[in-house]
C-alpha cells in the first residue's frame, strides 16, 4: 500500500526582479560610451607611440617642451629631410643644422612654406 500523502498548493514562482526604470539608463549609458571613449582613444595612442622611433619620441617631447606650433613641425621635419643626415630634434636644437637645411630647402618664393621658414628664423634670431 501507498502511503497517504498530503496535498500542497503550488509553490508561487519567486518575483522577478524589477528592471532599472527609464531614467537610470539616460544617466548610466552616456557615461558608459564616454568612458569607452576615453579608453580607446588612450590604447591607440599607447600603441601608435610604440611605433615611433627614439628620434622620433624625442623630436615629439622636444617641441612639446619649446610648445612649437604645428607649421613650425612640420616645417623642422621637411628641414630635416632637405639636409639629409639631421634628425628633425637636431633641426630645432642646433642653429647650423637650421641654416644648413634652409639653405638646402629651397621653397619657392612667396609661398606658405617660404614664409613660415622665414618667420621661424626671424623668431630663431638665425
Amino acid at each position: 500500500m501507498t502511503p497517504v500523502q498530503l496535498v500542497r498548493s503550488p509553490t508561487p514562482p519567486p518575483p522577478a526582479p524589477t528592471p532599472w526604470p527609464t531614467t537610470n539608463w539616460l544617466v548610466v549609458a552616456p557615461l558608459v560610451v564616454i568612458g569607452l571613449g576615453i579608453l580607446i582613444t588612450a590604447h591607440i595612442r599607447w600603441w601608435r607611440s610604440r611605433r615611433y622611433s627614439d628620434s622620433e619620441r624625442a623630436f615629439r617631447r622636444l617641441a612639446s617642451a619649446m610648445r612649437l606650433h604645428t607649421g613650425f613641425r612640420v616645417l623642422a621635419r621637411e628641414l630635416a629631410a632637405a639636409h639629409g643626415r639631421a634628425t628633425p630634434a637636431a633641426v630645432l636644437l642646433s642653429d647650423t643644422a637650421f641654416r644648413e637645411a634652409a639653405s638646402k630647402l629651397d621653397p619657392e618664393p612667396g609661398s606658405a612654406r617660404a614664409r613660415t621658414l622665414q618667420r621661424w628664423a626671424a623668431e630663431r634670431g638665425v
